[in-house]
């Protein structure tokens, strides 16, 4: 008998196994195709191939030892047929362990189709805050449950342990928690159809807003399709005030009150979009606050998911009077993933390997050079709000402005890594048997920038977050904070 000198199923992992193996709520048909022990084993092998080989931030928490162990015992395990999505269950946790949220993972487009075209979803949007699970929107059939109610359990399961369950599953960078709740809350019918089931109803325990004593009620689940719809006839004029509605960014100026502000929801384009649009829209603001005289700017980068470092760092030339540096360094786990993919070379840049054997970036001096300063540059005071999916390099640029004693961070700690990202175009594959499919990110960048810890996110000057009920009213007090920071 081997003997498991570091902890490798944790008690997370170890629930998720007990679910895989025991009857789920529901699956994709009446009898799911199941896969043999040994068929499980090689899609658990290939992908243990493939993280090894391609993520180079694999053993940035835990070292080789443990990971090997790691998968060694959860091989182990697997001595019955599972279906796909009992396969799923048990290696999405695991995945997860890599705090890398730049990894994704999906199930089947058959099941991604059972459950978000036909048929049974969750009748709520949800919230997590404070440790809490809150009603946020409700699209069931019982319109008297109002929003901000606590559920405490959903088919006899309590609310921690869901919470508990998906929080290990999300994949998200470093020991954030910021993120792992936003995402579980704004994700919630998807991990709950992925992970536990999509049943016909759903029993809930929960404590109305406004009330202490507990009811119980049974809902129907809801076809997404319905839900969309509900959502636009109880809940679409529920906007907040201060939100710039734009995509993918917009800015307004307050002449009168002396600050702008600028929303940007990500850093690419996409579709139909211009390829000048982050270029023409910073040089109509920044000539604007030229002209205007404005002192004061707020960057909302709440719900931003990230982008290229060409444009984030376009946007910090406005705000700086010299030259200065954005990526330090970049490396690579391998040179050729032919192996592990199916016809896939991440051969973009020119490499060389050290003595420790990792290997670096050594070409492309647009990636290293100095940027220069753009033109009219601000010199006022900068604010920037970021939040739990604040992510990637949205995340990033938030840490430069920080760092660099730039500006002031208002709001929750960011979702990405203060520096030393791994992303990067994603190497594609699927599983041989189960068809499970996978992106893993190759590059791992390091910034110009000093980050008190590299494996948090970025850390606000002053912590706001809303409360349950303010999110239901549309209050945005992390706005209304940066507006009266700047006004007093």
């Amino acid at each position: 008998m081997r003997i498991c000198k570091k902890p490798c199923l944790t008690a997370g992992l170890l629930v998720f196994l007990n679910l895989a193996f025991a009857q789920p709520q529901n699956d994709t048909s009446e009898s799911p195709k199941k896969y043999s022990p040994e068929e499980l084993k090689l899609d658990l092998f290939q992908l243990r191939t493939v993280l090894e080989n391609v993520h180079p931030g694999l053993y940035r928490f835990e070292d080789k030892e443990t990971w090997d162990l790691r998968f060694d015992d959860l091989s182990d395990t697997l001595r019955d047929s599972l279906s796909h999505i009992e396969f799923y269950r048990i290696v999405a946790p695991l995945v997860a362990k890599v705090r890398c949220g730049h990894i994704s993972i999906g199930v089947s487009s058959n099941y991604n189709e059972n459950v978000f075209s036909g048929s049974k979803n969750f009748p709520f949007m949800v919230r997590v805050v404070n440790g809490k699970l809150h009603t946020f929107r409700n699209l069931s059939d019982e319109n008297n449950i109002p929003d901000g109610s606590e559920l405490l359990s959903i088919n006899g399961m309590p609310s921690d342990e869901i919470i508990e369950m998906f929080y290990d599953a999300v994949r998200a960078d470093g020991h954030i928690k910021t993120v792992r709740y936003s995402t579980l809350g704004k994700y919630f019918s998807y991990y709950y159809a992925t992970l536990i089931g999509y049943p016909d109803s759903f029993q809930l325990r929960y404590i109305p807003s406004g009330d202490k004593k507990e009811k119980r009620v049974s809902v129907k689940a809801k076809p997404d399709m319905e839900k969309g719809a509900l959502h636009w006839e109880r809940y679409d004029s529920k906007t907040s005030p201060n939100v710039l509605i734009g995509s993918p960014l917009a800015f307004l100026v307050n002449e009168k009150e002396d600050y702008a502000i600028l929303k940007v929801d990500r850093f690419f384009t996409r579709g139909n979009e211009p390829k000048n649009l982050y270029e023409k829209t910073y040089d109509s603001l920044f000539t604007l606050i030229s002209k205007k005289n404005i002192g004061n700017l707020i960057i909302d980068l709440r719900n931003s998911g990230g982008g290229t470092d060409r444009l984030t760092s376009l946007l910090y030339s406005y705000l700086v009077d010299e030259r200065f540096k954005w990526n330090r360094r970049m490396r690579v786990k391998n040179l050729n993933y032919n192996g592990y993919t199916k016809g896939y070379n991440y051969n973009v840049y020119q490499y060389a390997q050290d003595e420790a054997g990792d290997i670096w970036v050594t070409n492309g001096e647009e990636l290293f050079m100095p940027h220069y300063v753009s033109s009219p540059s601000f010199r006022g005071k900068v604010v920037v709000l970021v939040n739990g999916l604040t992510f990637s390099a949205s995340s990033i640029l938030a840490a430069y402005i920080k760092s660099t004693g730039r500006g002031i961070i208002v709001g929750e700690e960011s979702g990405g890594y203060s520096n030393g990202v791994t992303g990067g175009r994603g190497v594609s594959f699927q599983l041989n048997h189960t068809g499970i499919h996978f992106s893993i990110p190759p590059l791992q960048t390091f910034f110009e920038l000093e980050s008190p810890d590299e494996n948090r996110g970025v850390l606000p000057n002053h912590p706001v977050s809303p409360t349950i009920l303010d999110m239901i009213n549309g209050r945005d007090v992390v706005m209304d904070f940066a507006i009266d920071k700047i006004k007093n």
